[in-house]
Protein backbone atom coordinates (compact mmCIF):
# COMPACT_ATOMS: atom_id res chain seq x y z
CA UNK A 1 0.00 0.00 0.00
CA UNK A 2 3.14 2.43 0.72
CA UNK A 3 4.56 1.09 -2.64
CA UNK A 4 1.26 2.39 -4.46
CA UNK A 5 1.12 5.73 -2.50
CA UNK A 6 4.61 6.85 -2.91
CA UNK A 7 4.00 6.22 -6.41
CA UNK A 8 0.92 7.79 -7.26
CA UNK A 9 2.45 10.93 -4.83
CA UNK A 10 5.42 10.95 -7.51
CA UNK A 11 3.28 11.58 -10.15
CA UNK A 12 1.34 13.63 -8.67
CA UNK A 13 4.44 15.81 -8.24
CA UNK A 14 5.69 15.47 -11.45
CA UNK A 15 2.43 16.92 -13.26
CA UNK A 16 2.66 19.72 -10.94
CA UNK A 17 6.58 20.21 -12.61
CA UNK A 18 5.45 20.07 -16.18
CA UNK A 19 4.32 22.84 -18.15
CA UNK A 20 0.45 22.81 -18.29
CA UNK A 21 0.70 22.13 -22.48
CA UNK A 22 2.82 19.06 -21.96
CA UNK A 23 -0.01 16.90 -20.70
CA UNK A 24 -2.62 17.56 -23.67
CA UNK A 25 -1.43 15.38 -26.87
CA UNK A 26 -0.27 17.01 -30.02
CA UNK A 27 -3.19 19.05 -31.49
CA UNK A 28 -5.76 18.45 -28.88
CA UNK A 29 -8.25 20.95 -28.00
CA UNK A 30 -10.17 21.38 -24.82
CA UNK A 31 -13.78 22.56 -23.90
CA UNK A 32 -17.01 22.59 -22.44
CA UNK A 33 -19.99 24.68 -22.24
CA UNK A 34 -19.52 28.07 -20.46
CA UNK A 35 -23.36 29.68 -21.20
CA UNK A 36 -25.21 30.69 -18.46
CA UNK A 37 -28.67 28.62 -17.82
CA UNK A 38 -30.71 28.68 -21.03
CA UNK A 39 -28.16 29.44 -23.05
CA UNK A 40 -25.23 27.46 -25.19
CA UNK A 41 -22.12 28.97 -25.42
CA UNK A 42 -19.17 26.74 -25.74
CA UNK A 43 -15.39 27.44 -24.93
CA UNK A 44 -12.33 26.23 -26.96
CA UNK A 45 -8.79 26.12 -25.59
CA UNK A 46 -5.84 25.14 -28.05
CA UNK A 47 -2.88 24.37 -25.78
CA UNK A 48 -0.35 25.00 -29.09
CA UNK A 49 -1.51 28.47 -29.81
CA UNK A 50 -2.91 29.67 -26.27
CA UNK A 51 -5.88 30.79 -28.00
CA UNK A 52 -9.32 30.17 -26.24
CA UNK A 53 -12.54 30.55 -28.27
CA UNK A 54 -15.74 31.25 -27.07
CA UNK A 55 -18.72 30.96 -29.17
CA UNK A 56 -22.74 30.14 -29.58
CA UNK A 57 -25.35 32.59 -28.32
CA UNK A 58 -26.71 34.39 -25.62
CA UNK A 59 -24.76 35.17 -22.11
CA UNK A 60 -22.00 33.64 -20.44
CA UNK A 61 -22.10 31.76 -17.12
CA UNK A 62 -21.36 34.30 -14.09
CA UNK A 63 -18.30 32.76 -12.08
CA UNK A 64 -18.73 35.22 -9.32
CA UNK A 65 -17.89 33.06 -5.73
CA UNK A 66 -14.64 32.73 -5.65
CA UNK A 67 -14.41 29.24 -5.08
CA UNK A 68 -16.09 28.62 -8.34
CA UNK A 69 -13.59 29.72 -11.67
CA UNK A 70 -14.54 30.04 -15.22
CA UNK A 71 -13.64 26.46 -16.45
CA UNK A 72 -10.68 27.95 -18.29
CA UNK A 73 -9.16 29.01 -15.80
CA UNK A 74 -6.18 26.48 -15.16
CA UNK A 75 -4.71 26.80 -18.60
CA UNK A 76 -2.55 29.33 -20.04
CA UNK A 77 -4.10 31.26 -22.70
CA UNK A 78 -2.92 35.07 -23.94
CA UNK A 79 -5.60 35.51 -26.48
CA UNK A 80 -9.59 35.53 -25.78
CA UNK A 81 -11.76 35.64 -29.23
CA UNK A 82 -15.47 35.98 -28.53
CA UNK A 83 -17.46 35.28 -31.65
CA UNK A 84 -20.74 36.79 -32.90
CA UNK A 85 -23.55 36.05 -30.94
CA UNK A 86 -22.35 36.07 -27.38
CA UNK A 87 -24.21 38.84 -25.48
CA UNK A 88 -22.20 39.55 -22.05
CA UNK A 89 -19.13 38.42 -21.14
CA UNK A 90 -19.54 36.55 -17.32
CA UNK A 91 -18.36 38.02 -14.04
CA UNK A 92 -14.70 37.58 -13.42
CA UNK A 93 -14.87 34.91 -16.37
CA UNK A 94 -11.09 36.16 -17.64
CA UNK A 95 -9.78 37.51 -13.86
CA UNK A 96 -6.22 36.98 -13.32
CA UNK A 97 -5.54 35.82 -16.34
CA UNK A 98 -2.01 36.33 -18.63
CA UNK A 99 -4.15 37.37 -21.72
CA UNK A 100 -2.27 40.23 -24.00
CA UNK A 101 -4.54 39.97 -26.90
CA UNK A 102 -8.83 40.09 -26.92
CA UNK A 103 -11.57 40.42 -29.18
CA UNK A 104 -14.82 41.51 -29.02
CA UNK A 105 -17.50 40.74 -31.06
CA UNK A 106 -20.08 43.37 -32.80
CA UNK A 107 -23.26 42.52 -30.57
CA UNK A 108 -21.75 41.88 -27.37
CA UNK A 109 -24.03 44.70 -24.99
CA UNK A 110 -22.48 43.52 -21.40
CA UNK A 111 -19.57 43.17 -19.66
CA UNK A 112 -19.63 41.67 -16.33
CA UNK A 113 -17.94 42.54 -13.03
CA UNK A 114 -14.26 41.87 -12.76
CA UNK A 115 -14.35 40.09 -16.01
CA UNK A 116 -10.75 41.37 -17.27
CA UNK A 117 -9.41 42.19 -13.27
CA UNK A 118 -5.68 42.14 -12.69
CA UNK A 119 -4.67 40.81 -16.41
CA UNK A 120 -1.86 42.20 -16.04
CA UNK A 121 -0.61 41.57 -19.71
CA UNK A 122 -2.99 43.35 -21.60
CA UNK A 123 -2.20 46.64 -22.95
CA UNK A 124 -5.02 47.50 -25.29
CA UNK A 125 -8.70 47.14 -25.72
CA UNK A 126 -11.42 48.10 -28.05
CA UNK A 127 -14.70 47.40 -27.23
CA UNK A 128 -17.49 47.21 -30.11
CA UNK A 129 -20.04 49.74 -30.44
CA UNK A 130 -23.18 47.78 -28.96
CA UNK A 131 -21.48 47.45 -25.27
CA UNK A 132 -23.90 49.35 -23.01
CA UNK A 133 -23.21 48.25 -19.65
CA UNK A 134 -19.21 47.52 -17.80
CA UNK A 135 -19.86 46.06 -14.49
CA UNK A 136 -17.67 46.91 -11.63
CA UNK A 137 -14.13 46.79 -11.63
CA UNK A 138 -14.47 45.11 -15.16
CA UNK A 139 -10.81 46.43 -15.79
CA UNK A 140 -9.34 46.90 -12.32
CA UNK A 141 -5.69 46.17 -11.89
CA UNK A 142 -5.04 45.79 -15.39
CA UNK A 143 -1.85 47.53 -14.94
CA UNK A 144 0.03 47.28 -18.32
CA UNK A 145 -3.21 48.66 -19.70
CA UNK A 146 -2.48 51.21 -21.82
CA UNK A 147 -5.34 52.46 -24.05
CA UNK A 148 -9.24 51.57 -24.00
CA UNK A 149 -11.55 52.63 -27.23
CA UNK A 150 -15.12 53.29 -25.28
CA UNK A 151 -18.24 53.43 -27.15
CA UNK A 152 -21.06 55.79 -27.60
CA UNK A 153 -23.37 53.18 -26.69
CA UNK A 154 -21.92 52.88 -22.45
CA UNK A 155 -25.14 53.48 -20.76
CA UNK A 156 -23.78 52.24 -17.58
CA UNK A 157 -20.51 52.00 -16.31
CA UNK A 158 -20.13 51.21 -12.47
CA UNK A 159 -17.34 51.73 -10.18
CA UNK A 160 -13.67 50.91 -10.25
CA UNK A 161 -13.67 49.70 -14.03
CA UNK A 162 -10.22 51.06 -13.96
CA UNK A 163 -9.23 51.22 -10.77
CA UNK A 164 -5.28 50.47 -10.70
CA UNK A 165 -4.77 50.91 -14.50
CA UNK A 166 -1.53 52.67 -13.61
CA UNK A 167 -0.64 52.70 -16.97
CA UNK A 168 -3.54 53.75 -18.71
CA UNK A 169 -3.00 56.74 -20.46
CA UNK A 170 -5.47 57.11 -23.73
CA UNK A 171 -8.91 56.65 -23.23
CA UNK A 172 -11.07 57.32 -26.51
CA UNK A 173 -14.80 57.36 -26.11
CA UNK A 174 -16.99 58.78 -28.78
CA UNK A 175 -19.12 59.92 -25.98
CA UNK A 176 -18.99 59.37 -22.35
CA UNK A 177 -21.40 61.28 -19.85
CA UNK A 178 -19.43 62.56 -17.03
CA UNK A 179 -22.83 60.98 -15.00
CA UNK A 180 -21.05 57.34 -15.68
Amino acid sequence: MKKVLSILLFAVLLCTLLPKTALFAHGEVIGGSCGAPGYDLRWEFDPETGELRISGTGSMEDYNNYSVNAPWYPYEYTSVYISAGVTSVGVRAFTDSGVTKVFLPEGLRELGRYCFSDCTSLESIELPSTVNTMGDSCFSGCTALESIKLPGSIERMWGYCFSGCTSLTDRKSTRLNSSH
